[in-house]
């Protein structure tokens, strides 16, 4: 089990607004899409203009805001540098835009580089694509890992495009946080009383009806909440 597991969460500058259509048309082709859904997406991204009360200029990059189609878009034109970012070394997963890479090493020299190196080649790659990573708003955390390295009490410093990333100790990802579990336990603790009050009052006191209540609730949060904070090697989490 590797000493040093390390996150890092990648923010992206106007993400949606700034994927080049070309790069779009690119992926739907690599992707092998039939030909008459290439010509649909050519002629929906045509001739497109944003307009306001002085001028109107033409578009040639961006998801379309509030359409159905653009977050497919997005998928489809973000797929390739996901792809490029997975290696045996490193693990990526994403919502959106919202990118979390993890790397593991035994020793500190070793996670800083893999760090340096894993940050460079998003640049690299979101630069290829029109896009640009936000350094200020990339964050970095170490996570506890095996042998003796058990707490989260201490920052590290990761050097990455000219710029110095101080590890933090807490940070979120879709909402949720590596100090979550002790997070999920309080607002449970807070919670179930008031459950249990709502089934007695209106529902009964069955085990079957706080038990669907409880699967209505609480239980329906905590799978995505460990997903993201457990490694993919663990597994689906089982909760009982």
């Amino acid at each position: 089990m590797n000493t040093y597991t390390v996150g890092v969460l990648l923010d992206i500058a106007g993400a949606f607004d700034n994927i080049k259509w070309k790069v779009v048309h690119q992926e739907l082709r690599a992707k092998n899409f039939p030909l008459i859904i290439l010509n649909i997406m050519q002629d929906y991204l045509r001739n497109r203009t944003a307009v306001s009360e002085d001028c109107s200029i033409s578009l040639t990059y961006g998801c379309p805001q509030g359409s159905v189609l653009g977050p497919m878009l997005w998928i489809i034109s973000y797929d390739h540098i996901i792809e490029a970012l997975q290696t045996p070394k490193r693990t990526v997963g994403c919502y959106a835009d919202d990118t979390v890479m993890l790397v593991s090493a035994n020793k500190i020299d070793e996670i800083q580089k893999l760090v340096a190196e894993s940050i460079s080649v998003a640049a690299v790659l979101m630069e290829k694509a029109g896009l640009s990573l936000n350094p200020g708003k990339t964050e970095v955390i170490v996570f506890p890992g095996g042998g003796g390295n058990r707490t989260l009490g201490k920052k590290y410093n990761f050097q990455a495009l000219n710029r110095t990333y101080e590890s933090k100790l807490a940070v979120k990802y879709l909402g949720a946080f590596n100090q979550h579990f002790t997070y999920l336990a309080d607002k449970c603790n807070k919670l179930l009383p008031k459950l249990l009050s709502v089934c007695q009052n209106v529902c009964g006191y069955s085990n079957e009806t706080r038990k669907l209540m409880l699967d209505a609730t609480i239980r329906e949060h905590l799978p995505i909440r460990m997903h993201i904070i457990l490694p993919p090697c663990v597994g689906k989490p089982q909760i009982n």
